[in-house]
């Protein structure tokens, strides 16, 4: 389907549709921040394209291979403690990142991680400000 000519108005409905139906595909809601990766005897810093109560997405040039285990540790701008969690690389695409699903998270940390990505905050660092 083509609009040949469509009002600004009309677009922004459209638009406001579209987001929305992508939004309620997730099954949880996600935010991005700074995370503190370690995986052997290496440490990193890199950023979260998103975080969910499930798992992360860290944007790397360098990603871990899938099945790989890291430690994360990162703070989530809500006053609490700096939260440690071991997760399994689910996902891993050269030159841009790599999904990881949580498999060790203690509840109440899961708990923050909820309330984080439903507040729609997220951390004031970017790389590159």
């Amino acid at each position: 389907m083509e609009f040949t000519s469509i009002s600004l108005d009309d677009r922004q409905i459209i638009l406001k549709f579209v987001l929305s139906r992508l939004r309620e595909k997730r099954r949880y809601p996600r935010k991005p921040f700074v995370v503190q990766i370690v995986h052997g005897e290496e440490h990193s810093l890199t950023y979260s394209r998103n975080i969910s109560v499930r798992g992360i997405y860290l944007g790397t040039k360098d990603p871990l291979a899938s099945g790989s285990i890291a430690t994360l540790r990162f703070p989530l701008d809500d006053g609490g403690p700096t939260i440690m969690a071991t997760g399994e690389v689910r996902y891993s695409a050269t030159g841009h990142g790599m999904g990881l699903k949580f498999i060790a998270l203690k509840p109440e940390d899961q708990g923050r991680i909820d309330s984080y990505v439903s507040k729609g905050e997220s951390s004031g660092f970017w790389p590159g400000e």
